[in-house]
């Protein structure tokens, strides 16, 4: 009977040691999911802030050609108006 209550007393024990290993271990895993979460959130802002400026940067660059382009042509309209006033 001796051996029987020890023996139920070291399964308590155990089972109480592991429950408690496993709630630490969940908060850990809690914590560092919470860090995770933290970095992601900021990573994403970092990636949008980005994008947001490579759209600008893009726009930019478009107006840009835009604006050469119709330099370009309103150069070639006026040397074909001079070509064709000396004909």
């Amino acid at each position: 009977m001796q051996f029987a209550r020890q023996s139920l007393a070291a399964s308590v024990a155990k089972a109480w040691f592991t429950a408690t290993q496993l709630t630490l271990n969940a908060g850990i895993a809690r914590a560092y999911l919470g860090r995770i979460h933290q970095h992601a959130n900021r990573l994403v802002v970092a990636l949008r802030a980005h994008e947001q400026q490579a759209d600008t940067e893009l726009d930019a660059r478009e107006n840009s050609l835009t604006d050469e382009n119709i330099s370009t042509k309103s150069l070639l309209s006026n040397l074909k108006d001079t070509l064709s006033f000396t004909r």
